[in-house]
């Protein structure tokens, strides 16, 4: 009976190409990355998730709004007396403060797990974190970071089918087919 592993045997090694696949985004001016696995079939279903789901909460949002809208009717949060003084309703702020950043929470979240955890958010916003610890990106910036994240999801979508096109191109596999039955 064979032994598996001994030294007498040879090594094969497998011509692996999944892992050259493997692209590599530098995401700030810093030079943080993150690492994109184009193979990944689930990554396009997992984005489009989080655009529906931003779209979802985006009505959430806007339902929202009109409560807050309803509750303090003619209410301002910041408002300038005559006299020059500023008057702040501190629970109209803080509620519709707390309201919007833990939907930005939530959605930094949602990226987070779209690019299994590499803790993309800290490193996008990295020159915002290093001014303050707790940034919570507000929406303008959530929008601009998804809008990066697809311009170079494309990208590499694109390059990806760039070459799966030149490697198993039909010209090329008949060309390699007709090599063979001749002897080539």
């Amino acid at each position: 009976m064979p032994q598996f592993g001994g030294n007498d045997m040879e090594q094969i090694k497998m011509q692996n190409l999944s892992e050259e696949i493997i692209q590599k985004v530098i995401v700030n001016k810093q030079g943080d990355c993150i690492l994109i696995n184009v193979n990944d079939a689930n990554l396009i279903d997992n984005y489009t998730d989080i655009i529906q789901w931003f779209n979802e909460k985006q009505k959430e949002l806007d339902e929202k709004d009109k409560v807050f809208e309803e509750k303090y009717a003619g209410q301002k949060m910041v408002e300038k007396q005559e006299d020059g003084t500023i008057d702040v309703n501190v629970d109209m702020l803080k509620e519709y403060g707390t309201m919007r950043r833990d939907l930005f929470v939530e959605m930094c979240e949602k990226i987070e797990a779209l690019l299994n955890n590499q803790n993309i958010v800290r490193k996008y916003f990295r020159a915002c974190y290093e001014i303050t610890e707790d940034f919570v990106p507000d929406e303008e910036c959530i929008i601009d970071m998804v809008n990066s994240i697809g311009g170079v999801l494309e990208t590499v979508f694109n390059m990806r089918t760039e070459r799966i096109s030149k490697k198993y191109n039909l010209n090329r596999a008949g060309r390699c087919a007709a090599k063979k039955r001749v002897g080539k």
